[in-house]
């Protein structure tokens, strides 16, 4: 099984033939992405943003969570080890290409994940950006 499978099968996208259960679980109401934002206090979840520190790769299970809603998130790997950061970084990719998003590179170490119905701009090619699209500081 590759990495994206398993990627797959622990947001709870993926086909599950190597690990199905013999009984479907209560959970697989939850895996199908979701065609409508979710509304919260009657405000579109697409203009959420929410940001995660993460600590841990168990934090990828909160990111799926989340992004799974319909909701942006901001994650920064900075505080992770190489090898899970690593991991993060594919697990990232994985999520996105599985739910049908977005992933931009802030910077080196942080990302954000967006669903496929939010737009994120592209910086104008000007001297404000020192040409990888960061804003020079």
């Amino acid at each position: 099984m590759g990495l994206f499978s398993k990627a797959m099968d622990y947001i709870g996208l993926g086909s599950g033939e190597a690990t199905a259960p013999a009984a479907p679980t209560t959970s697989a109401a939850r895996v199908a992405p979701r065609v409508t934002p979710i509304r919260r206090n009657n405000v579109a979840a697409s203009s959420e943003i929410r940001t995660i520190d993460a600590q841990s790769y168990d934090d990828a299970k909160t990111i799926a969570e989340i992004y799974r809603d319909g909701v942006s998130v901001v994650i920064n790997i900075a505080g992770l080890s190489e090898s899970d950061a690593n991991k993060m970084v594919h697990f990232l990719f994985g999520l996105k290409s599985g739910v049908d998003g977005n992933i931009k590179r802030i910077t080196p170490k942080v990302f954000l994940i967006t669903p496929n119905h939010v737009d994120v701009n592209e910086p104008d090619d000007s001297d404000a950006t020192d040409g990888d699209g960061l804003v020079k500081p």
